[in-house]
């Protein structure tokens, strides 16, 4: 099992891409995946299936006036509709949602600035449902925050911690992983993440809180034959664009050390990830043959290849 927050301490990273192309790659490996939307747009609920909910959302769950299982949905994209004049969805395999409102998160990031009792509510969820319910508890959950500073990062902080609290101790490796762009303002947010991991870990006493990834993404490519300095530059699997090559080399070789599972290859920019996103499909059945879907399997496989990922459903076939 593994339970995994994707932060990012600036805006427009693809933290919420990378979130739902790595839970359709990991289901379709197998493994059955919760996505937990507390990101206060919440960009994964309308993504997978829910735009503007009006049902129970994680709010419930954090407020303790809700179970996971009373919450949680089976991911979904619309296709259109039949000739009764009904909606027609097509169901994700393995994939589930936790929702979220704008309306029902907005308050709960101000009542978590009072009642410090709240940064523990996900937590305690997990651990609950591991106790009282354990064949609904998901092979791996992942959390999507917003790309904003705000008291959701800390609660899904320590959310990554749960499992130690499992009947089983939990099987998998748990953290936080990132995005970033290779910009100023985005690889700016690296280094104030990884000092707020490190104060969480310490205020909480929670040792085991760790950077597991880095994933650089919306990466410009080259048009055009490669230059004579271009063949002298790191290899990648596509070509940045002119500047971004040396901006992708600053965060391998400096945040490398940082993060257990490393830098992963890097993600492609490209309109179709925008496009899936405006159409509220996921990445790898909107465009499942584009460059891009590639690259976020790259990523993956990365990361299972150093131990991320459980190898292994937990639940009978």
């Amino acid at each position: 099992m593994s339970t995994t927050a994707f932060i990012s301490m600036a805006g427009s990273t693809g933290k919420t891409v990378t979130a739902i192309t790595t839970a359709c790659k990991l289901a379709a490996d197998g493994l059955v995946v919760d996505v937990v939307d507390i990101d206060l747009q919440a960009n994964p609920t309308s993504w997978l299936g829910y735009e503007e909910w009006n049902g129970p959302t994680v709010a419930d769950v954090l407020r303790g006036k809700a179970s996971l299982k009373e919450v949680r949905l089976p991911a979904r994209y619309y296709l259109g509709r039949n000739a009764d004049d009904e909606d027609v969805y097509k169901y994700l395999d393995r994939v589930r949602i936790i929702p979220a409102s704008r309306e029902t998160l907005s308050p709960l990031s101000v009542e978590m600035v009072g009642d410090r009792t709240l940064l523990d509510s996900l937590r305690d969820a997990f651990i609950a449902e591991a106790h009282s319910d354990p064949d609904q508890v998901a092979d791996v959950r992942l959390l999507d925050c917003g790309g904003v500073d705000s008291p959701f990062n800390t609660l899904a902080m320590l959310a990554t911690t749960a499992e130690e609290d499992f009947p089983d101790g939990g099987t998998g490796m748990s953290g936080v992983i990132t995005c970033s762009a290779p910009g100023r303002k985005e690889m700016e947010g690296l280094d104030p993440l990884i000092a707020m991991l490190k104060r969480t870990a310490k205020l909480y006493n929670r040792p085991q809180l760790k950077l597991l990834s880095v994933v650089p993404t919306i990466v410009p490519t080259a048009t055009g034959a490669p230059t004579k300095g271009e063949r002298e530059l790191r290899d990648y699997h596509f070509r940045p664009a002119t500047g971004f090559h040396e901006l992708l080399e600053v965060i391998e070789d400096e945040y490398a050390d940082a993060a257990l599972c490393g830098v992963t290859p890097p993600v492609r920019e490209t309109r179709h990830v925008k496009r899936a996103f405006n159409e509220a499909i996921p990445l790898h059945f909107y465009r499942p043959t584009r460059d891009v879907a590639g690259d976020y399997d790259r990523v993956v496989e990365h990361q299972k290849a150093r131990g991320l990922w459980p190898s292994t459903s937990r639940h009978a076939a």
